[in-house]
């Protein structure tokens, strides 16, 4: 009984040419982006066709995968919201109302002074990140950076920290990023019964002390031979309202084709 139960489960169709077409996506996945500029430029629509590639190989299509991959980006759980609204809605404000946030920028850090404001700052781009996403949090950092009356090499500091935090601190919630919305997603059901919750209940202990070393590391760091450049400082914004729309739909794509991708290449009986 036993082998014949085991003999049900053997495909017709030789293993190794799934084998083969699985690895080669794989492969291609990991080494075009860092070798084709255009591919890294339409890395969500790269992503997504390769994600249709190994579904189709795999032979898993079905529904509830279409239906997964459609899901995944606007509802968290049983959650009416996603990371692609958190995305369009945060990056709308910024748009209309960049102006002002600039200037309330510029007064905050002359109030608190530089060691205290940037200290503050990353604190809080680490820990926002994982409420309006990684993604809006990047726009609202070179905002403020480039609203701030600081010397080319400062910025560039205060970029690279802040962006560390920030990509720490996003994985505290599956609206932070794509793959913490993945994550939740995949582990919803049991044992885990993953709920917006379950990163920071997992991951907490150890984000959240990470992105307070980067902040008190950063005010030490940028603080100490900070320049300021008040005289000839201008804020500059150039984002357009069509560039913050298609910015939300290749979030959309990107979750999705990391579903599917995802799919393809773990779910597979062969």
């Amino acid at each position: 009984m036993l082998t014949n139960l085991l003999m049900a489960h053997i495909p017709d169709e030789p293993v190794i040419s799934i084998v083969i077409g699985l690895s080669l996506i794989t492969l291609l996945v990991l080494i075009l982006p860092f070798l084709v500029k255009r591919i890294e430029e339409n890395l969500e629509a790269f992503f997504l066709f390769m994600g249709i590639l190994a579904v189709t190989i795999s032979g898993l299509w079905s529904w509830e995968l279409v239906i997964e991959a459609l899901r995944a980006p606007v509802m968290i759980g049983s959650m009416p919201i996603g990371i692609f609204q958190v995305v369009l809605i945060f990056g709308l404000l910024i748009h209309f109302y960049h102006e002002a946030f600039c200037q309330g920028i510029l007064r905050i850090a002359s109030k608190l002074g530089w060691y205290l404001f940037i200290s503050i700052l990353i604190l809080a781009t680490g820990l926002l990140s994982s409420v309006i996403s990684v993604i809006v949090t990047a726009v609202l950092l070179s905002e403020i950076i480039s609203a701030l009356p600081l010397d080319k090499k400062t910025k560039i500091k205060f970029a690279v920290v802040s962006c560390f935090a920030a990509g720490l601190g996003a994985g505290l919630t599956p609206i932070g990023e794509p793959l913490s919305t993945i994550m939740v997603a995949k582990l919803s059901g049991p044992p885990y019964y993953a709920d917006f919750l379950f990163p920071l209940r997992v991951f907490g202990i150890y984000i959240i002390p990470g992105v307070i070393v980067l902040a008190l590391f950063g005010s030490f760091f940028i603080g100490k031979n900070i320049i300021t450049k008040v005289a000839d400082h201008k804020i500059e914004y150039s984002e357009t309202l069509k560039t913050v729309i298609i910015r939300s739909i290749r979030v959309f794509l990107f979750v999705a084709a990391l579903i599917l991708l995802g799919d393809g290449l773990v779910k597979t009986d062969y």
